[in-house]
């Protein structure tokens, strides 16, 4: 006697879960973000239950979170953010519409060089960097050169507000 087990996923389960757990950003707009927003019950337990990671939602991006992590490349992100909006905000400019704004790499490799906090990023590989940024999906390159910053980076500038709250109390 044989039994057979039936396991039922939604559409695309293989590429959303791949996608994911490479910690890419699922936007807005993107073929996947629907089939997750729809099945997001599902979701939240199965990455849960078989990964011990949280399904996170905002209003235009969905990711994965975990306690366990053991990555540095979110803490170069914050570095790097925190650089830029420092050197933006000396500028007297609207942080978030330059940050949604086109820029080449040499552009902000030249904005963290010529930084008063430059030491801060001598860590972080920049073109390692930005070739992660495009794989999670939290900038697209317009070009070789050219970049912009996704909404997914909406997430990281939530967590700089919260720091500076904490900071300020």
């Amino acid at each position: 006697m044989s039994i057979e087990i039936i396991f039922r996923s939604p559409e695309n389960h293989y590429e959303i879960a791949k996608s994911l757990l490479f910690g890419r950003f699922i936007i807005h707009g993107e073929p996947f973000f629907d089939e997750v927003i729809k099945n997001f019950d599902y979701y939240l337990d199965f990455f849960h239950h078989t990964y011990r990671c949280q399904l996170e939602r905002k209003s235009e991006v969905v990711y994965l979170s975990s306690q366990n992590a053991k990555e540095n490349y979110s803490k170069d992100i914050m570095i790097v953010l925190a650089v830029m909006i420092y050197e933006i905000n000396l500028q007297g400019k609207n942080i978030y519409e330059e940050l949604m704004s086109p820029f080449t790499i040499g552009q902000v490799r030249e904005m963290i060089q010529n930084s008063s906090y430059s030491r801060v990023c001598r860590s972080v590989d920049l073109d390692s960097f930005f070739q992660k940024c495009k794989r999670r999906n939290l900038i697209t390159a317009r070009s070789n050169e050219t970049i912009r910053f996704t909404s997914a980076i909406n997430i990281f500038l939530e967590h700089a507000r919260k720091i500076q709250e904490i900071d300020t109390i």
